[in-house]
């Protein structure tokens, strides 16, 4: 699926000014509305909106929110989502490198790339990547489409 196929799976903020056209968009359109709302509950009233893969995590890597379409990439429930860490769902992760990478990230304030998933099932999948760093203080936003 290319950012093009995508733009039309994120549902719009009525606020919401342009369609968004790559997947940078969509991650800067979700911030803006977790921004708006800005507390974790309604962050993930946020999630249970979008129709793309999304993960909210917080500084340790720990998810706090996940929309259901991350769920389906996953094979994880929401719920099941949000007692994992970023690690959990990296395929073939060194936790070493992996924390390091992460402190980076949060570091830069943004990431975009190719990220391989490790499905419930114990698949690897690979998903175009997109984050921001805080999006809220100590929360981080990613947005992941399945190729």
């Amino acid at each position: 699926m290319n950012d093009a196929e995508t733009v039309s799976s994120v549902q719009r903020h009525p606020d919401a000014p342009a369609q968004p056209t790559s997947i940078q968009a969509q991650l800067a359109e979700v911030a803006a509305r977790i921004v708006a709302e800005s507390s974790t509950a309604t962050i993930q009233a946020v999630l249970n909106q979008v129709q793309v893969p999304a993960l909210v995590a917080d500084t340790a890597g720990i998810f706090v929110a996940a929309s259901p379409a991350a769920g389906e990439l996953t094979g994880y429930t929401v719920t099941e989502l949000r007692r994992l860490s970023v690690w959990d769902i990296t395929a073939e992760a060194d936790e070493i490198q992996g924390e390091q990478l992460w402190r980076a990230f949060i570091g830069v304030g943004e990431q975009r790339g190719d990220y391989w998933v490790r499905t419930k099932e114990g698949r690897s999948v690979v998903a175009d990547y997109a984050a921001r760093a805080n999006v809220l203080p100590g929360l981080h936003l990613s947005i992941l489409i399945r190729r």
